[in-house]
This record gives structure tokens, sequence and C-alpha cells, in this order.
């Protein structure tokens, strides 16, 4: 009787394919999957982040207009205060033209529309209004980045606004 081959397997026992190959396979898959987890959780981030305050150092005057909107928009809501119709809602901004603005109410729905006229604070908001459209572009483009995200916090007065643009289709504006 021949004895079997010296790199033939022997099917009965499967431990010694495992203590053969096991270290084979351990290296071929654990190296990558290795290299996959350190890009995605090391790597991808330090890039991401990079990335962010590239363009908020490009667009730094920018995010001070929008701090300054940001100003505006609550000091305008102080003066309003709430609905006038149902006393309830907070008004937010829903839309905006070069001399007009408007604003709806968050709990009944009804439109408030501000002429430059009507204060100060309006007029402001529609000088500086070009930024924030600046910034909802970016926001469009990715919204779930490092950068998306510190976007979406700086614009929280603007949350309904933003939010009506982005289900916009692209090549209309508003």
């Amino acid at each position: 009787m021949n004895p079997p081959p010296p790199l033939a397997i022997n099917p009965v026992c499967p431990l010694s394919f495992w203590v053969d190959i096991g270290p084979v396979l351990l290296l071929s898959t654990g190296i990558p999957l290795f290299m996959v987890l350190f890009y995605f959780y090391r790597i991808h981030p330090l890039l991401e982040r990079h990335r962010a305050r590239k363009w908020l150092r490009l667009h730094r005057p920018t995010m001070h207009r929008l701090l300054i909107l940001n100003y505006l928009m609550g000091s305008l809501d102080r003066k309003l205060g709430a609905c006038r119709h149902c006393d309830a809602g907070r008004l937010q901004l829903w839309e905006h033209d070069r001399r007009l603005l408007v604003l709806r109410c968050s709990f009944c729905k009804r439109n408030y529309t501000l002429t430059h006229q009507s204060f100060p604070e309006v007029r402001f908001l529609l000088r500086y209004m070009p930024s924030l459209m600046v910034v909802m572009l970016r926001i469009r483009k990715n919204p779930d980045d490092v950068l998306g995200r510190r976007l979406l916090e700086q614009c929280r007065p603007f949350t309904t606004f933003l939010r009506r643009d982005r289900n916009k289709p692209k090549g209309k504006s508003g």
C-alpha cells in the first residue's frame, strides 16, 4: 500500500486543513481587511476634515455673513414674536425675493410677507441672502459629510427654507 502524497489533505480531519491553510487565509484576508478599516476609520475622516477646513477658509466671508444672518433672523424673530393667527407657531424663513421676505408659521402654515421697508433687519437679511445660497449649494451637494453637517448646524434658523430648497428639482431656483 502506498502512502498518500504529502500535500494531499486528509478528508477525515478538517482540523488539519485549518492548521495547514489557516495562517495563509488569515494573512490573505486579514491584511487587506485591516488596511480597508484603517482607511475608513483613520484616513478618510482626516481627509474629510481637511476638505471642510479648506472650504471654510475659502468661504470665510460667506460664513461671517451667515453668522450675521443668524443674528438678524433671531432679532427679527424676537421683534415679530409668535404667529398672530394661532399664537403658537414660530415664524421661519419660507421664501425670499430681491425686496420681499416671506416668513411662515411652523404651526398653522400661514405666510407673512415683509418688504425691505418693514424692519431694518429685513433689508439686511435680503442683502446677505446670497451667502445663504452659497451655503445651501454646498449642503445640497453633500449634506452627510462633516462639512455638510456643520453647515446644517450653522443654518438652524433656516432649516425649513433649506429643506424646502433641497426638495426642489436642481434646475429650478427659489
